[in-house]
């Protein structure tokens, strides 16, 4: 050493020797150096561990040094609030304390007896395992979240406990802490089969797990005229895969009326990054495709009183959203006295999927060829005069359908089809 960085640096020997060395150049003057000699008890037990533990027992590990009179013996104590509730004698180096209360903080002291002389204690704190937490359960859910809530263990110190949320699908999983007894998981993936675990966490030991799984709500389903209907959470972008089915239904002799009020995609040319989708018969062709923001203000009336809403968002492109209003025209339809439900009619209307300008109607005009349909032929006839409502609105959700495979999509493929 020869730098002023060493004042104050501490060497320990090995043994109870030490050597040192000391040179001075003659013909420089003014050099010198002043250090400080103490010894120390070498039979102190180092390297204090918390091997294991759980919620009512720990168990400690500790090196000893090698005792010259081959008899070597440790002095182990444990404190709670200063008092001492457990005291062991072993010659062991390591040990387990039993019978201790949950998530709770100890002290433990570990002496050695070398050479005849009892060292200085070694100290730790250490702490139990909490308990798991109780009663985890799915308390409501919609499209897209679940809100998770569960009851802290009775534990002595319950109230400073933390919690690991993690909810996974398919190997992969997300976490997150929470210091409240809830969570609100978000971004699901609807239909899909979740697990989740919460697991009670006191300074840095955690409980065991606790678990429970759940389906994430469905997104589409059946629903009737007369409100508007949005994208899962909407005015929220979604970020999710998502694949939606929804099927709409006027009442009897009227025709349902579908206008474009919101709807924000990725734009291309092909609509294969998300779409908004529209078709009115049993097969499953797209009639009409949207994913332009030129599509706003567009209307669309069914030749029916049914009409069969997709909407299709991809997780790799951007972000998405829509909003549309569903209301119901009157008008005269030749066909027996019961409702059409989508795939029950043989009728095949095709229809143009070109752009449309911002406000305009879309009609699909009436198949000039008659088809059989329970012993009788229907006609459609232009509407005569207009109902519309909007009394609720939907978003994601409703009543259960058919899962639906887009077979014939004239766009890329896979990315079409419902999974």
């Amino acid at each position: 050493m020869c730098q002023p960085q060493n004042i104050g640096r501490i060497i320990t020997s090995r043994s109870n020797f030490i050597r040192i060395f000391f040179h001075s150049d003659l013909s420089i003057t003014g050099r010198g150096f002043n250090v400080t000699l103490s010894t120390q008890d070498a039979c102190i037990p180092a390297n204090l561990t918390v091997t294991s533990y759980n919620s009512t027992s720990i168990t400690l590990s500790w090196v000893v040094p090698e005792d010259q009179n081959n008899t070597f013996f440790s002095f182990v104590s444990l404190f709670s609030s200063a008092n001492k509730i457990q005291n062991y004698t072993t010659t062991n180096k390591e040990l387990t304390f039993t019978g201790l209360s949950p998530g709770t903080t100890y002290s433990v002291s570990v002496s050695s007896l070398c050479n005849g002389t009892e060292s200085i204690p070694s100290t730790n704190d250490v702490q139990t395992g909490p308990n798991p937490p109780l009663n985890i359960t799915v308390v409501e859910q919609g499209v897209l979240f679940a809100f998770v809530r569960w009851t802290a263990p009775n534990d002595p110190n319950k109230d400073s406990y933390r919690y690991l949320v993690t909810w996974s699908r398919n190997g992969h999983s997300i976490s997150t802490t929470v210091y409240s007894t809830e969570r609100n998981i978000t971004s699901l993936v609807p239909g899909k089969n979740y697990t989740v675990t919460v697991t009670s966490s006191y300074i840095s030991t955690y409980s065991q797990p606790a678990t429970t799984t759940f389906i994430a709500v469905p997104c589409g389903g059946r629903v009737r005229t007369g409100r508007w209907l949005s994208s899962p959470g909407y005015p929220q972008y979604i970020y999710s895969n998502i694949d939606c089915v929804w099927d709409i239904e006027a009442p009897l002799g009227h025709v349902v009326s579908l206008t474009v009020v919101d709807l924000d995609y990725y734009s291309n040319s092909w609509c294969y990054r998300g779409w908004l989708a529209v078709r009115y018969n049993h097969t499953s062709q797209r009639d009409i495709t949207m994913c332009r923001y030129s599509d706003v203000g567009r209307t669309i009336i069914s030749p029916s009183n049914t009409m069969r809403i997709f909407y299709h968002s991809t997780y790799y492109y951007g972000t998405e959203r829509f909003n549309v209003t569903l209301s119901s025209q009157e008008t005269t339809i030749s066909a027996p006295d019961k409702t059409t439900q989508p795939g029950s009619s043989a009728t095949t209307l095709h229809i143009p999927t070109t752009s449309r300008a911002t406000g305009e109607t879309t009609i699909s005009p009436p198949d000039t060829t008659p088809q059989t349909m329970s012993s009788s032929t229907t006609h459609l006839v232009s509407p005569t005069s207009a109902t519309s409502s909007k009394t609720s609105s939907l978003s994601g959700g409703g009543d259960s359908t058919d899962n639906v495979k887009f077979n014939n999509s004239p766009c890329i493929a896979n990315l079409c089809n419902l999974q």
